[in-house]
C-alpha cells in the first residue's frame, strides 16, 4: 500500500500505487470549488507572494510535481527571517497556478485580504475569514488521517496568517511610497 508523505494511511485505506493521491486530489478539488475565482492580472511581486505559507503534504507534493520546491515554513517569531519570494512566482504570475495551495487561492477571495492590484472576484462572494481558514485547514488535511481543529482555532490561525499578509502589504506600500519620493523629478 502506498502511504501519503506524512506517514499515516490515507482515509478509507486506498490500495495500489497513487490511490491515496487520487483520493486527496478529489478532496482538494471539492474544497477548491468552494473558493471564489479571482481574475488574476499577473501583477504580483515578491512581497505579494512569499515562500512562507502553510500547506498540506499533498499540496506540497503537487507543487513539487509541477517543478516548484517550497522551503519549510518558518517559525512565527520576531527573530524569524523575513520570508523570501515564492519560488513559483515568474514574471508576476504563479507558474503552478493550477495546483496552487488553498492558502494562495483564498488571497483576494476573502474579506480583508483584497488584492493590492485590484484583481476582482469573478464568481461568488468573498469568504469570511473563518470560512477561508476552515478551507485552508481542510485542504492541508486532505489525504491524511488528521482531523481539523475547531472554528475557534481556525479563526486564531487565520488572524495570525492574515496579520502576516497585511504586514507584508504594508511594508510593500511603505517601500513604494519611499521610492516615489527618492526618484528625481522628470523633466519633459
Amino acid at each position: 500500500m502506498t502511504e501519503p508523505p506524512h506517514g499515516g494511511p490515507a482515509p478509507e485505506a486506498p490500495t495500489g500505487p497513487g490511490r491515496w493521491a487520487a483520493a486527496a486530489d478529489a478532496q482538494l478539488a471539492a474544497l477548491y470549488a468552494r473558493i471564489p475565482q479571482v481574475a488574476c492580472q499577473g501583477l504580483c511581486g515578491p512581497v505579494d507572494c512569499t515562500d512562507d505559507i502553510g500547506m498540506g503534504p499533498r499540496e506540497r507534493q503537487r507543487l513539487r510535481q509541477a517543478g516548484v520546491v517550497m522551503p519549510p515554513r518558518q517559525p512565527t517569531t520576531p527573530a524569524a527571517a523575513a520570508p523570501g519570494p515564492c519560488p513559483a512566482l515568474e514574471e508576476g504570475r504563479c507558474s503552478a497556478y493550477e495546483v496552487r495551495p488553498a492558502i494562495c487561492r483564498i488571497y483576494s477571495a476573502t474579506e480583508g485580504l483584497a488584492c493590492p492590484h485590484g484583481c476582482p472576484i469573478i464568481d461568488g462572494r468573498p469568504l469570511s475569514r473563518a470560512e477561508a481558514f476552515a478551507l485552508v485547514d481542510a485542504a492541508a488535511a486532505a489525504g491524511t488521517n488528521r482531523t481539523t481543529p475547531s472554528a475557534e482555532a481556525f479563526q486564531r490561525q487565520l488572524d495570525s496568517d492574515a496579520g502576516r499578509m497585511i504586514l507584508h502589504q504594508q511594508k510593500r506600500d511603505q517601500r513604494i511610497r519611499r521610492d516615489r519620493f527618492r526618484r528625481p523629478p522628470t523633466t519633459g
